[in-house]
């Protein structure tokens, strides 16, 4: 037996009229010719960043669907459509333009770096930064091919030190995009001396208590982008830190301020509360041992070490 497809139409919640090509928003129906009335085209892929773009965005159609005569039920179920767009606690999400993303929410963030997102050269911008060396583009791809082949040729040696930024030259055979790193930096690194850049692939939810300091190195001179540097205190190789590189666009910039000021804000918060909120006990624990650094049983960063995990620094 042969089943026939059945092509539903719907009413157009504008018009009224039925018709096969229509859009849904929600619970509202559009027939195309009212869908271009209303220029859905304009707003219905709309990427909003904030709940405040979705509210902009809402009150622009609505205006659109009183200038068009809309029922009083179309203007609640578009009102409906575009609330059921806002995140709860939703602050802003920011797109660095080099494969990562961060969505900050009023007491946790979300950090998203995509398959897209280059490794090789986001280390070497972390590691050159790290170390000082400011102010100059990465070594292009091309030229870190040939840093990766045998170096048997004095000739080759000299050019390629003379344009690694220092003029560092790893003493082995081979010298890659790592070896530079490790050669110009020596901060942020492991036991084993290798440059930490916390990065990984998906998504990581983080809380802003987890973190002491937020550090922001914004692109200079010929700088192609920076990145923000959220420092955990507790662990010292670096390993626990969280990284995000943004370009150096001027929308990019200012949306980086926006949140380095958020964050900020949210660290010193966090401690004003810690120091209020401190019980006896843990005070005149903190005092014993300031007793023991004086004495000389411990040495100062371990002090700080404990004092700060007393007071959840």
């Amino acid at each position: 037996m042969m089943w026939e497809k059945v092509i539903q139409k719907e009413v157009c919640s504008l018009c009224g009229k039925s018709s096969l090509l229509f859009e849904k928003y929600g619970d509202v129906t559009l027939c195309k010719i009212c869908a271009l009335k209303m220029r859905t085209a304009n707003w219905k892929k709309e990427d909003f960043h904030n709940n405040g773009e979705v509210e902009e965005q809402k009150e622009k159609v609505l205006r659109i669907a009183e200038k068009n005569k809309a029922s009083d039920a179309m203007i609640q179920g578009l009102d409906q459509y575009f609330e059921s767009k806002k995140i709860e606690g939703l602050i802003n999400i920011l797109d660095g333009g080099v494969g990562q993303r961060l969505a900050l929410y009023e007491t946790y963030g979300v950090l998203e770096t995509s398959s897209g997102f280059d490794y090789e050269e986001a280390q070497e911008r972390f590691c050159n930064i790290l170390a000082g060396r400011r102010g100059k583009k990465l070594i292009s791809k091309d030229l870190r091919k040939v840093a990766d082949s045998p170096l048997g040729n004095p000739a080759v040696q000299g050019l390629i030190t003379s344009m690694i930024p220092g003029g560092k030259l790893a003493s082995v055979a081979r010298i890659g995009a790592n070896a530079v790193c490790h050669a110009i930096s020596s901060s942020q690194s492991n036991a084993s001396g290798a440059v930490v850049m916390p990065v990984h692939p998906g998504e990581m939810k983080f809380d802003y208590i987890a973190y002491d300091a937020l550090l922001c190195y914004e692109p200079i001179g010929e700088e192609e982008f920076g990145f923000l540097l959220m420092q955990d205190g507790q662990y010292e190789d670096g390993t626990h830190n969280l990284v995000f590189f943004f370009e150096r666009s001027a929308s990019v910039l200012k949306e980086v301020a926006q949140a380095r000021q958020f964050i900020e804000e949210k660290l010193l918060s966090r401690k004003k509360g810690a120091m209020h909120a401190t019980p006896v006990g843990v005070i005149d624990e903190m005092k014993q041992y300031k007793e023991l650094l004086d004495m000389g049983v411990l040495t100062q960063e371990e002090f700080e070490k404990l004092k700060k995990r007393m007071l959840n620094l």
